[in-house]
């Protein structure tokens, strides 16, 4: 009995083991699929609480530089409040009131008694 004569005599057993060879060939790509997929989700779940970690340390970084430019500013108004201050002072105070050097002098004097970062002191 050939192969030919085997298949024919007995047709609905071979066909029984070709769909089962067949099932079994789905299931295992099924199978092959659904760990390739599992497999991708937990990459993107990875890289999903990356991108939050980043986007969190981000952020401190954006809100730690507007905390140093708010106190910059500050500090730089002071500044220039005082700077502001001792040349009224000098307009306002200088005797003789029209001497650019008077002016000059109680202006400085100011400055000194004014604590100014970076000013000379008298």
């Amino acid at each position: 009995m050939g192969f030919k004569e085997l298949v024919t005599h007995h047709k609905p057993t071979v066909l029984k083991i070709a769909l089962v060879i067949v099932a079994l060939i789905f299931l295992g790509l099924s199978i092959v699929d659904l760990a390739t997929t599992q497999h991708a989700r937990n990459q993107q779940a990875v890289l999903a609480q990356e991108a939050v970690l980043n986007h969190t340390k981000t952020i401190g970084e954006i809100q730690q530089a507007v905390n140093e430019l708010k106190a910059s500013n500050a500090a730089d108004h002071t500044v220039t409040i005082k700077y502001i201050n001792c040349v009224l002072v000098g307009i306002t105070q200088a005797n003789p009131p029209d001497s650019q050097s008077a002016i000059l002098a109680v202006y400085q004097q100011c400055l000194a008694n004014s604590q100014i970062p970076g000013t000379p002191v008298n």
